[in-house]
Order: structure tokens, then sequence, then C-alpha cells
């Protein structure tokens, strides 16, 4: 089964996903980490209706610990992307999560042993160069500060998060293997109700939220699920590094749906557009194509 068409699916979903995630907290939770816990308690509760539906076996102690894991690094692998986005500027920030696959690529070349063709290896930077383009509204403002020492934190664990995620998938059941690391997500984000500060406050704006937020995240949780069951798909069936590499496809899906929404209903969300900036995107989507294009030939 090619992987790429599920890829793309599931960055597609995930650019719905972050445009949800602006919309809510602008508008609706304020608190970051309150939101987050929330957010993935649900998470975990909708991933646990999967049993269901394809069981739930644990194969060995390994799959378990393994798989638990990942899900806890999953959720505290945030934490300090969120930490960096409120410090820094989002323009600043954002190109730097394309260190992840950078990091992917070393780390699963030393522990899984991956080797990509020469046209992978050209496909792969092509990506990365196009992500880092699309994200990016002013290169000059990428310099070294807490905020960028905080996203090269998220991108060595989420770098983590991912080679366990491939070592897992390749040699366990997927979609057991999926429902634990999901129950690893869920039992971090309620880690921190343990803590009264934050039990009052996840309380709080559960009763306070209105009708309209709770639609908008209900449709984020089941979204987001379903993005990352098709990420983690594709995952378990090619080369992580280069699953990671087509992420610079969510930057393109979620320009393309805000301008859209910028244009139709400013109200909700209104994203900055000039020349130079229609110029950048159209130029890395090139670049992006280019680069998946290599992939697909080799």
């Amino acid at each position: 089964m090619n992987w790429i068409p599920i890829a793309v699916s599931s960055f597609f979903l995930f650019a719905i996903v972050s445009i949800l995630d602006s919309i809510i907290l602008k508008n609706y939770i304020k608190n970051e980490l309150v939101y987050l816990i929330f957010n993935k308690i649900l998470l975990g509760l909708l991933a646990l209706i999967l049993i269901f539906f394809v069981g739930l076996e644990i194969q060995n102690l390994t799959q378990l610990i393994l798989s638990l894991v990942a899900g806890i690094i999953f959720f505290y692998g945030l934490l300090p992307a969120m930490k960096a986005f409120k410090i820094e500027e989002p323009s600043r920030m954002a190109p730097l999560w394309n260190l992840v696959p950078m990091f992917v690529l070393i780390l699963s070349t030393i522990f899984l042993n991956e080797r990509l063709s020469q046209l992978q290896y050209l496909g792969f930077a092509f990506l990365v160069v196009g992500g880092v383009m699309i994200s990016t509204q002013k290169l000059k403002n990428l310099k070294l500060s807490k905020g960028f020492c905080l996203m090269l934190l998220t991108a060595i664990i989420f770098s983590i998060y991912f080679i366990l995620n491939k070592f897992i998938f390749s040699t366990t059941d997927f979609w057991h293997s999926f429902i634990l690391i999901r129950i690893g997500t869920l039992v971090a984000a309620v880690l921190p109700l343990f803590i009264p500060k934050y039990r009052k406050e996840v309380i709080v704006t559960i009763k306070r939220i209105s009708v309209t937020a709770k639609s908008f995240v209900a449709s984020h949780v089941i979204l987001d699920l379903s993005a990352i069951a098709l990420m983690s798909y594709a995952i378990f069936l090619d080369s992580v590094s280069l699953v990671n590499a087509s992420e610079s496809l969510q930057s393109v899906f979620t320009f393309i749906i805000a301008l859209f929404l910028t244009w139709k209903f400013p109200r909700i969300l209104k994203e900055k557009v000039n020349k130079k900036i229609i110029i950048q995107k159209i130029v890395s989507i090139l670049i992006i194509a280019i680069g998946l294009c290599l992939i697909n030939l080799s």
C-alpha cells in the first residue's frame, strides 16, 4: 500500500486541527495548558472506543512499556513548544518544527538502520526546505534565544516519539499498539489533575465554555485522532523519515484553509496576506511538490 496518500490525508486533517486550535485558544479557552490537558484527556477517551472494534492485546511487556512511554512523551513534548510560542513570536518559532524531520533522519539511521535512496534523500531535502520557507515570515527572525532552545528540546522529544512509534509498529500489532500509545497520552494528561490548581482550572473551564466551544473541541478531538491514526499508519507502512519530512504539507494546507477563512469568514480567522507572502508561499509549495514527486518516483 502506498503511504503517500495516507500521509497527505493526515496532514490535511492536521491543518484543520491547527486552525481549530487557533480559533479555540483565541476565542474560548485562553489557558494553553488547561486546553492541552482537557483536549488530550478527551482524545485518550475517544481512542478507548477503538477497543470495541479491534480489541486490545498486550503481546509483551516491552510493547506495553514502550507504547505507554511514547504516549507520555507525546503529551509532555508539547509543553516546551507551548512555552516557546508564548514567549516568542509564532513566526520565529514555527519554522523550528522542521528540525524534527532532520533529527528523525539521524535517529532512524542509527537505531532503525533506515537507509534512503539518493532520490529519496534529495526529495527529503526539498520537503524540509519547502517546509521552512512556507512557515517562515522573515528568515532574519531565526536566532538563538530561550524560545529556540525550547523548540530544539521539543524537536528532540518528538523525534524520539516518532522513532519509538516506528519501532513499536514494526514489531507488534499496529492497532493494539496505537491504542496503548493513546492510553499513555491519557495517563500523562490526567496526572496534572492531581495538582489542585490545574484540576480547578480544568473544571471551571468545562463549566464555563459555551455549546459552540464544545462543538469546536469535539470536532477537534475527532479530527485529531483521525489525523494521528493516519500518520501512524503511514509510518507503519514506510520510512518514518520520509513521512515526517512530508509534514511540510500541513503548512501548505493550513495556509490554503486560512486564506479561505480570511476571505469568507474574517471574523473567525484573519490571515496576514500581501504580495510578498503569496509569492513566498507559492514558491514553497512548488518546492514541496518537487520533493514529493522525487520520493514518489523513487
